[in-house]
């Protein structure tokens, strides 16, 4: 019985949820996940149920090799446009997607989705805040533990909790609760699977804090998962300033959303380090187009404050010394950054 996720933004979250909740009620599922999940002890993982759970990649339209009995598309964003033309071809793939699926999980808060989930010709059904939805969130309350809210449907109403931050993670647990009800795992079980998921690695994972400044890790690399980043961080620390370490991912994709990286880092950090672009994929935009330098402009046009670092080393260091007690430190990127999240901890002692 496959299920499959799929989105540009939260499926590693949700896919990660989903197989927890399962393992948690004893389904014993198979799992291949985009990135580390402590609590299920890597990325990967072969059980002896009859669910397997993958995380479904739009990239190189790779998810169309699946034809999972559920689907879940939690948003359909402007992404990888070194290899789609547009957001419309974008579309396209995600309804071919959705067509090779025996039912559709989609966000109704997401338009693009929501078209997806109504235009399937099989079994469907939308989860959101939005008016229309067949699953509602409603009542959400927000606190620096994490979010609580209902889950309503015609004649069932989940009370659920999450220790993740932000509103998106309230989406993409609600999304997880549903596709774990349409399986056939009782509400209760999904209830306390989903309290006690703590979230993927690298999904503003807490490293740790140093001298009263607390630190962060994150895989964020597109303005919309940055902008949810910071939002869930002022909702574990409010009134924190915010020092961020961005490192931008791919020539082509830093070109493209320079305004909106710039706009987006401008309003949530106190300041931003630039240690370069990182240049994944051959062929996915020009060295020579953008640089370090046009983001860090870009930011200071916007209204923000920020600099160039000459290396991931230096932008460590260049933090360390700027970082006060009561600061949170937010190391972001998809590439080689991850690595440098134990030098930060060491340089901030």
């Amino acid at each position: 019985r496959g299920v499959a996720v799929a989105g540009t933004h939260g499926k590693t979250t949700t896919t990660a949820a989903i197989a927890f909740v399962l393992r948690s009620a004893g389904w014993d599922p198979s799992f291949l996940i985009g990135g580390a999940v402590p609590q299920l002890g890597g990325s990967a993982g072969f059980g002896h149920g009859e669910v397997f759970v993958v995380e479904a990649c739009e990239y190189d339209r790779s998810f169309l090799n699946y034809r999972p009995e559920v689907a879940v598309v939690t948003n359909i964003d402007a992404d990888h446009l070194d290899y789609y033309k547009d957001l419309e071809e974008i579309d396209q793939a995600f309804r071919r997607f959705a067509s090779g699926s025996g039912y559709v999980v989609g966000c109704g808060d997401d338009p693009r989705a929501r078209l997806v989930a109504g235009r399937f010709g099989g079994g469907c059904t939308t989860y959101g805040f939005s008016e229309g939805c067949w699953w509602r969130l409603g009542d959400l309350v927000q606190e620096t533990g994490g979010s609580r809210y209902r889950l309503a449907s015609q004649g069932e109403t989940l009370e659920l909790s999450t220790p993740l931050a932000g509103v998106h993670n309230a989406l993409n647990a609600a999304a997880a609760a549903v596709a774990c009800r349409k399986l056939g795992l009782g509400a209760a079980e999904v209830a306390r699977g989903l309290a006690a998921f703590r979230g993927a690695g690298r999904r503003l994972e807490r490293l740790g804090e140093v001298r009263g400044i607390a630190v962060y890790d994150d895989y964020g690399h597109h303005p919309r998962e940055i902008a949810c980043t910071l939002e869930a961080l002022r909702q574990r620390h409010p009134g924190r300033p915010v020092r961020v370490i961005f490192q931008p991912h791919q020539f082509h994709r830093t070109r493209v959303f320079l305004a909106e990286f710039a706009r987006v880092l401008s309003r949530g950090a106190e300041e931003t380090v630039v240690p370069g672009i990182y240049g994944a994929r051959a062929g996915a935009g020009d060295p020579d187009s953008v640089g370090a330098g046009d983001l860090v402009r870009a930011i200071a046009s916007a209204g923000g404050k920020a600099r160039e670092a000459e290396g991931l080393e230096a932008a460590a260091r260049a933090v360390a010394l700027s970082a006060r007690p009561g600061d949170v430190v937010l190391n972001l990127g998809a590439g080689d950054i991850g690595t440098l999240a134990p030098r930060l901890l060491d340089l901030l002692r």
